[in-house]
């Protein structure tokens, strides 16, 4: 089935990361945690989404957006003091995140996908999620100039062979 052909091309994308030697490249957190973390947050955003398909129908765009982000926000914020990570580095960078990821990742991320549900089947929609992680391992590759490994480009052409099959 295509969902499960995107979720092993989100395996093969992030199979790196699992991988990793220690020291973890990611702050505190170990690559596995990282991994885990991102995986959970693909199924609770599917799952979430179909849950809510019968009330986002009903409900103005920008409140679905606001609950969802709410709720996100609670579950980093109790994330960041669980991992101890409350250090705040006012830098360009930290800023430029902060813009992308309040602009793009929660408001039109987010309202694009709660429009597509409301126009169309919930599934077809959220197999989109499969190309959250190959997209950030383009994004990490373009912009951070980290590696891309040939198992990531097989995992990104998987993962798009899934939601292809899921959305048709």
């Amino acid at each position: 089935s295509g969902m499960a052909l995107g979720l092993a091309g989100v395996v093969l994308v992030l199979a790196p990361k699992l991988a990793a030697a220690t020291p973890p490249t990611h702050g505190n957190a170990p690559a596995w945690l990282v991994v885990l973390v991102s995986i959970v947050a693909v199924a609770a955003i599917t799952a979430g989404t179909l849950f809510q398909k019968t009330s986002l129908a009903r409900t103005d765009i920008r409140s679905a957006s606001a609950v969802q982000n709410i709720g996100a926000a609670s579950v980093a914020g109790m994330l960041a003091l669980a991992l101890g990570e409350h250090r705040w580095i006012a830098s360009a960078t930290l800023w430029v995140s902060l813009a992308w990821g309040v602009v793009m990742l929660s408001g039109i991320s987010v309202t694009l996908l709660v429009w597509m549900v409301r126009r169309g089947d919930a599934a077809r929609a959220t197999a989109l999620m499969f190309l959250a992680p190959p997209l950030a391992a383009l994004e990490g590759y373009l912009g951070f100039g980290e590696t891309l490994l040939p198992v990531q480009i097989a995992g990104f052409a998987v993962a798009l062979v899934g939601v292809v099959l899921a959305r048709s």
